[in-house]
């Protein structure tokens, strides 16, 4: 109102990203995703380099996600980094790179090179005092480590980056940071083996903290609601008192399923899975059943490029034809699309774990050989260039058009963008292209054109 008053200022793309964060918290994503533009697009306006890396950490966290895909913003993050750090304001230029750091992870790109930048993230931060930035940061960073087999032990948070005893006697005071902490400690671990003790503890003292994000609308309480869901469907397999697990399983449908409603883009294949694994445990579904909810989030993961998540629905498909069906022919397959996938990701103490519990997968060469090098580079090129990326935006839309003009098939239909002549199966697999890891090309009709 000042601004309006007065007359604008370098200050009021600051408010104006605030403001898109009250309206997200009030339910209302339409108008908080247009304030989110309104800052970012102020930003440019006036010379304000001391502000910009605090509007758009904001604005990237609370607005932007809400109608553009995740990963889209990763060379935003960079850039306000940098300005940050240029114009003094450490603090928000941290945030920014911490937010990169977890949209990168979250959105499956190769996790190795986001590895070594952060080494040189770490060493360059060593000088500045410890912030709930740097602490959720560092966090992450560990996580990171650990899936890629390069810390002693991958179910403890010990590395390069941070020390289990240490860092929780340092965040003791810190909400974010602890809770931070324990998402990352319960990530890894459901990642590594989801019926594993360590899963099971993590997910324990996940859940005994309360949520800091509840009521907002943080992009990372989707991924946190998504992991919430499928640890708690996987101790309910386990125990005979139920009723806790199916509570916060329920609860975390309903959240993503009003999200996606609300015209979050990249939010689907999320609740696919989650519905695919409630399947799996609902003694009224059939086979026929799970498989074609597991192949429908599979599809979906793999459609909208998200590498990571497309490997664990793989993963738990093919555990419940080994465990629940016995059906040892359908659990290869989809094992070995799984462990295609993790070494694409970059999750090398998942294929370790993978090789031991089924070694004959792990000395297959099919399963492990290079599912292209090319999808990798270009998905993760976005971090450098925006020009190019936007071009190949259109060109995607130009030929998701055609193919929904020359098929008849539905969304989740056999598409030949997905198709692979070396495996006649391949939708029902769903494997990484270098057309499929583009995120936008997926997102058919209307979301296609809200991308671009």
């Amino acid at each position: 109102s000042l601004s309006l008053k007065h007359g604008l200022n370098k200050y009021t793309s600051t408010g104006m990203s605030m403001y898109a964060c009250l309206l997200g918290s009030m339910g209302d994503f339409d108008a908080a995703y247009e304030a989110g533009n309104m800052a970012y697009k102020l930003t440019g306006r006036f010379d304000s380099i001391e502000c910009n890396a605090m509007t758009m950490a904001t604005t990237y966290v609370f607005a932007k996600h809400l109608k553009e895909p995740l990963h889209k913003h990763l060379d935003g993050y960079l850039k306000f980094y940098e300005e940050g750090m240029e114009g003094g304001d450490t603090e928000n230029a941290i945030s920014n790179i911490t937010g990169y750091t977890q949209v990168y992870m979250l959105s499956g790109l190769p996790l190795e090179p986001l590895l070594q930048d952060l080494g040189g993230y770490n060493k360059q931060f060593e000088k500045f005092e410890k912030t709930r930035g740097i602490f959720i940061l560092n966090a992450f960073a560990q996580g990171i480590q650990c899936i890629c087999g390069k810390a002693p032990d991958p179910y403890m948070l010990n590395g390069d980056f941070i020390q289990e005893a240490t860092f929780l006697q340092d965040v003791h005071d810190n909400v974010i940071g602890r809770w931070a902490f324990h998402f990352v400690k319960l990530y890894v671990a459901y990642h590594l083996n989801q019926d594993s003790p360590e899963m099971e503890r993590a997910a324990q003292a996940f859940w005994a903290l309360d949520n800091p994000l509840k009521g907002t609308p943080n992009y990372f309480l989707m991924n946190y609601s998504f992991l919430n869901g499928m640890a708690a469907m996987a101790l309910e397999a386990k125990t005979r008192r139920k009723r806790k697990y199916r509570k916060i399983r329920e609860q975390s449908i309903a959240l993503i399923q009003t999200w996606e409603k609300r015209g979050v883009p990249w939010v689907s294949h999320l609740l696919l899975i989650l519905r695919a694994e409630r399947d799996r445990w609902n003694p009224k579904k059939g086979q026929t059943d799970v498989k074609a909810a597991y192949d429908a989030a599979i599809r979906m993961a793999s459609r909208t490029g998200y590498v990571n998540d497309c490997a664990l629905a793989n993963e738990r498909c093919a555990r419940y034809y080994f465990h629940e069906v016995g059906d040892d022919g359908w659990g290869l397959f989809y094992l070995k699309k799984a462990v295609k996938l993790y070494k694409e990701w970059g999750a090398n103490a998942k294929l370790d774990q993978l090789a031991v519990e089924f070694p004959s997968v792990g000395q297959d060469p099919s399963s492990t050989d290079s599912i292209g090098k090319v999808s990798g580079t270009i998905r993760a090129r976005e971090r450098y260039k925006k020009t190019a990326n936007d071009k190949h935006f259109a060109k995607i839309c130009d030929l998701c058009s055609q193919e929904m003009r020359n098929s008849s098939s539905s969304v989740y239909g056999s598409s030949a963008f997905l198709q692979n002549s070396s495996e006649p199966v391949q939708s029902e697999g769903g494997s990484s292209s270098s057309l499929q890891c583009e995120r936008s090309k997926l997102l058919v009709g209307s979301r296609v054109a809200a991308i671009l």
